[in-house]
């Protein structure tokens, strides 16, 4: 599954987070800094005619979160190296980056939103 395949190369190459990569959301008590991914959407490709192909394109979002600004850029910047370097899927693309003060959710608290199309047999 490529969802088990991210979760894996995202913790092999970001040391700066430790263990703490979930899916979906971070647990009650968390520590920052931390990194959620989820899955936001899923194309299976098509061929001319109308057939399937092998090839299906995920949407990731992954969002790091740390209590400072800088710190959340420095990990964001190490989640676009290690995705670059992904060689699971066949295609990785980057789609958009956001940054946000999520001071309404957590006092003090920094995210930095990435967005990924990842292609990959199915």
């Amino acid at each position: 599954m490529i969802e088990a395949d991210l979760f894996s190369h995202l913790s092999s190459t970001i040391t700066a987070v430790g263990s703490r990569i979930y899916p979906l959301r971070a647990p009650e008590n968390f520590t920052v800094p931390l990194i959620v991914y989820q899955v936001t959407g899923r194309v299976t490709d098509h061929t001319m005619d109308g057939g399937v192909t092998l090839y299906t394109t995920t949407k990731f979002q992954i969002d790091v979160y740390a209590s400072t600004y800088d710190q959340a850029m420095t990990i964001g910047e190490q989640v676009i190296e290690a995705m670059a370097s992904w060689t699971v899927p066949l295609f990785v693309h980057f789609d958009n980056e956001l940054h946000l003060d999520e001071h309404t959710v957590e006092p003090n608290l920094f995210r930095i939103a990435l967005d990924w199309s990842v292609t990959h047999n199915r």
